[in-house]
C-alpha cells in the first residue's frame, strides 16, 4: 500500500512560500559570492548553485508532505506534437515580447527612474556559464519549482485564473522589472504547456526560450534590428502569434469541466503564502526605484 499523499492547492502555495524563504537563505548563503567585484562567471555559477538549491527545497518539501513529486510535476505525460508547436509558439514569443520589454524599459527611465536590465554579461569568457546555467540548469529547475510543484497543482481543475496565478507567481519571483511581463506570459505558457504535453515538454520549451535570448543577443540585437523596426516585428509576430492559438485551439481543444469545485472544497492561499508574494511585490518595487 503507498503511503503517498494527495498533492492539493494548499500544498502548492505553502511551496511558493517555503522556496521564497528558501531563496532569502540562499542569497545570504551565497553573497559572498555574488557581491559585487566578483568576475561575472563566478556571478553566473553562483546563481546556477542558487537555482538548483531551490529545486532541491521544493523536492525536499514534497517528500515532506509524502506527495508523488513524479505525479506532481506531470513527468510521465509527454506528447510530441505539443512539443513541437510549443517550440515555434516560443520563437514567435520571443519576437513579439522582445519590442515590449524595449518599449517598457524606454517608459521605465522616462519616468526618472533607473532602466532596468537582465544583468547577464554574455561574452567569450561567460558564454560557458551562460549556457550551462541561463539555459539548461534554470530551464530544468524553474519548470520543475514554478510549473511542477507550484503551478501545476494550482491550475487544477484546468482555468484560466489558475494558469493566471501560475504566471503571476513566476513573475514576480524574479524581481526583476525588465522581465516581468515577459515572465508572466512565459509563465503562463510554460504552465499550459506542463499540463497539456507533460514536464518534458515545457522543460524543453523553457530551455529553448533561454537558448534563443542568448542567440539573439549575441546576434540579431547587436544589429539594432529591435529598435530600428520595432513596430514592424510587433505586428508581423503577434498577427503570426494569434493565428497560432486559433490553430492550436483548433488542433488541441480545451474541454470544459464537467463540474466546478465544490465551495467547501476549494483551497484559499494560506498567511505564509499571502506574505510571501506581499515580500516578492515589495522586492520588485525596491529593484524598480533602486
Amino acid at each position: 500500500m503507498s503511503n503517498k499523499l494527495p498533492y492539493t492547492k494548499t500544498a502548492s502555495y505553502n511551496c511558493f512560500a517555503v522556496v521564497v524563504l528558501a531563496s532569502i537563505v540562499l542569497q545570504v548563503v551565497l553573497s559572498p559570492f555574488i557581491a559585487s567585484g566578483q568576475s561575472d562567471s563566478a556571478l553566473l555559477w553562483a546563481n546556477g548553485v542558487y537555482s538548483v538549491g531551490l529545486a532541491i527545497v521544493a523536492l525536499l518539501y514534497g517528500r515532506l508532505v509524502k506527495a508523488d513529486v513524479v505525479e506532481v510535476i506531470n513527468v510521465k505525460k509527454f506528447d510530441y506534437k505539443q512539443l513541437l508547436f510549443g517550440l515555434a509558439f516560443v520563437v514567435v514569443l520571443v519576437n513579439f515580447m522582445t519590442p515590449i520589454n524595449n518599449l517598457l524599459c524606454d517608459f521605465i527611465e522616462w519616468l526618472g527612474l533607473k532602466r532596468p536590465s537582465v544583468d547577464i554579461v554574455i561574452n567569450n569568457e561567460t558564454l560557458p556559464a551562460v549556457i550551462i546555467v541561463a539555459v539548461l540548469v534554470a530551464g530544468v529547475c524553474e519548470e520543475f519549482v514554478f510549473r511542477g510543484m507550484i503551478g501545476n497543482y494550482i491550475a487544477q481543475p484546468f482555468s484560466w485564473k489558475g494558469i493566471a496565478i501560475g504566471g503571476a507567481l513566476f513573475s514576480i519571483f524574479h524581481m526583476n522589472p525588465a522581465q516581468t511581463l515577459h515572465q508572466f506570459v512565459l509563465g503562463c505558457v510554460m504552465l499550459i504547456a506542463l499540463q497539456r504535453g507533460g514536464f518534458i515538454t515545457a522543460v524543453a520549451m523553457h530551455i529553448f526560450n533561454n537558448l534563443l535570448a542568448v542567440v539573439l543577443s549575441l546576434t540579431v540585437e547587436t544589429t539594432g534590428f529591435y529598435t530600428d523596426y520595432w513596430w514592424q516585428i510587433l505586428i508581423v509576430s503577434g498577427v503570426i502569434l494569434a493565428a497560432l492559438c486559433v490553430v492550436y485551439v483548433k488542433v488541441f481543444p480545451f474541454k470544459k469541466q464537467d463540474q466546478e469545485v465544490p465551495a467547501t472544497q476549494r483551497s484559499f492561499p494560506p498567511v505564509g503564502f499571502l506574505v510571501a508574494v506581499l515580500y516578492c511585490i515589495a522586492m520588485w518595487v525596491v529593484v524598480l526605484f533602486s
